[in-house]
């Protein structure tokens, strides 16, 4: 019990250093957290029972008072609560009847559609981890057609704006995010970097680089969100529909290569953000 509970606290603990960790993950430790609270109660019938009304009272009066504070929201913040329904009528009603597609956000894709009940689907980008809307394939049924895109500006299209930072503009769709980019092997000659890429092209359109696709490189420094990205040219090819290409790619190395620690490669629509990386490739397996 013991090496289940300081092993999770101290797993996730360290963890929160070098990534984002969130409060639910430590949940397992609550089995050997209240294993231990019981077993605390074995001293003294009449201290266990003076602590036990304590610690009820002192339980029950916190639970009432922040189900009070979050019922009629008297916090000084709402912690994205509150609004949100307006939130998603206001969009509903911009979208105009479109599909209505989220930027990196696929708890305001739930939010939409559960107090919408239309459809909504959450574009996931090189910044942005993966998530279960890269698992569903709904965002084929809007293939090629007009969507409400929220939460990125383009500068050459009209935009609604939504708060302090989110943007809603009519585009044409394209998959992408979903397209998987693997690097297989990786070397380096001189000035310049050489890797076998395998691309996987899991939808029932081919796609064509780089007149309708491309591919980006990302750079990290840390394994937090601080990438560099390098676009880079290469000759035309074309990865049929629902199958994979392995093809090698030459780039020129970045003048603060010795910054950095890992890559990836991602791709898109020339139309749309860059979509999800894979997966990183640390530079000291090769070097």
């Amino acid at each position: 019990m013991l090496f289940i509970f300081w092993g999770i606290v101290g797993f996730f603990f360290l963890q929160s250093f070098r990534a984002d960790v969130q409060a639910q993950w430590i949940l397992l430790a609550y089995i050997p957290f209240i294993y231990f609270i019981i077993k605390s109660f074995t001293g003294a019938e009449t201290l266990k029972t003076n602590f036990n009304f304590v610690y009820l009272a002192a339980n029950l009066t916190l639970v009432i008072f922040i189900h009070l504070c979050l019922t009629f929201n008297l916090l000084p913040t709402n912690l994205g609560m509150f609004g949100q329904k307006e939130y998603a009528k206001q969009i509903k009603a911009d979208s105009k009847g479109l599909p209505v597609v989220f930027y990196n956000s696929y708890k305001r894709a739930s939010i939409y559609s559960w107090y919408t009940e239309e459809y909504a689907h959450s574009y996931n980008t090189a910044y942005s981890r993966k998530n279960q809307f890269n698992i569903w394939f709904r965002d084929s049924i809007i293939y090629n057609e007009d969507v409400y895109f929220v939460g990125m500006h383009f500068e050459s299209e009209p935009a609604i704006k939504y708060g302090t930072s989110d943007y809603g503009v009519v585009k044409k769709y394209a998959p992408s995010d979903k397209i998987n980019v693997h690097i297989i092997d990786v070397t380096y000659e001189g000035d310049s970097i050489k890797a076998m890429v395998e691309i996987e092209n899991p939808y029932k359109v081919s796609l064509q680089y780089p007149q309708t696709y491309h591919l980006a490189i990302y750079y990290f420094s840390d394994l937090m969100n601080d990438a560099e990205r390098q676009g880079f040219s290469y000759e035309p090819f074309k990865v049929n529909a629902n199958s994979r290409l392995t093809k090698e790619f030459n780039w020129v190395k970045p003048k603060n290569l010795d910054e950095k620690i890992s890559f990836g490669m991602a791709t898109s629509h020339n139309d749309w953000p860059d979509g999800p990386l894979m997966r990183h490739h640390s530079f000291n397996d090769n070097q």
